[in-house]
């Protein structure tokens, strides 16, 4: 008796998911993520609105997660891995499946490769390291700020593609986990695509060019002879101002600035 109450049950919630939603359904429905949105989500956490991308929200991986729990959708993944022997590509299709009844409710894709340009340039870490890549491996870019609308110099170097395997594994994952939760919740119209590219404070990817003589920073000479005792190797460097809580040399305060020497320079002798 039990079996058939379930089976009754089971083919309800079947019936109920395979027809055309009402139109109160649909209102429902989008009630329900203005719910969300105002009760649980929070702005530049779980979707922002993204300067010189419109007023439209932009739907995040953690909002995502969000939306497809209050729906009771799981999620599986499948990974096609498209590398050609330098650059990793990977292609993730993510299924949307109904929880209680484990039914396909919609897919999403994504893909993500090392021969994209967020991936594929980083800053130089000084201006004498951008000097000493090949051609090749080097270039110069001018980006908008759109903070300030003023058009900027960036230098940046290429990067090791095996470097960054993992993270565009993990990017592909996120895109496709984001647009499935867009398909099976109808939200195209509430949300954009998360843009990778442009974070929410509206700076794009990419060093800024650097060496500058400001106030409290060290200058173009100390930058060069911090690269000097180092001996070249730009990976110390890094490692060192990460410690030390900086991106690049020309956000080195001049009171920090022999201690940090000191560190690349104990480093170089190990």
């Amino acid at each position: 008796m039990a079996n058939e109450l379930l089976k009754q049950e089971q083919a309800q919630v079947i019936q109920a998911i395979s027809r055309p939603m009402t139109v109160q359904e649909v209102k429902e429905q989008v009630n329900i993520i203005q719910q969300v949105l105002m009760a649980v989500m929070k702005d530049g956490e779980h979707y922002g609105v993204v300067p010189g991308c419109g007023k439209k929200k932009v739907l995040l991986k953690p909002g995502a997660e969000k939306i497809l729990s209050t729906f009771r959708i799981g999620t599986e993944l499948s990974i096609e891995d498209l590398s050609d022997g330098y650059d990793f590509r990977y292609r993730v299709v993510c299924r949307g499946f109904y929880i209680p009844t484990g039914n396909t409710i919609g897919y999403g894709a994504g893909e993500a490769s090392t021969g994209e340009k967020k991936y594929k340039w980083r800053a130089a870490i000084c201006h004498e390291e951008f000097d000493a890549m090949p051609e090749t491996k080097r270039q110069i870019v001018y980006l908008k700020d759109f903070k300030t609308g003023k058009i900027e110099l960036y230098e940046q170097v290429r990067q090791s593609p095996a470097d960054l395997a993992n993270t565009v594994l993990k990017m592909a994952k996120k895109r496709a986990l984001v647009d499935a939760a867009l398909l099976v919740g109808s939200l195209s119209d509430i949300f954009h695509q998360d843009l990778e590219d442009i974070d929410l404070s509206g700076q794009q990817t990419g060093g800024k060019k650097y060496y500058t003589d400001q106030d409290g920073t060290i200058s173009k000479a100390q930058a060069k002879r911090m690269f000097a005792i180092s001996k070249g190797n730009a990976d110390i460097i890094r490692q060192v101002l990460q410690e030390y809580g900086y991106e690049r040399s020309e956000e080195v305060k001049k009171t920090e600035y022999d201690a940090i020497c000191s560190k690349v320079e104990e480093l170089v002798t190990q």
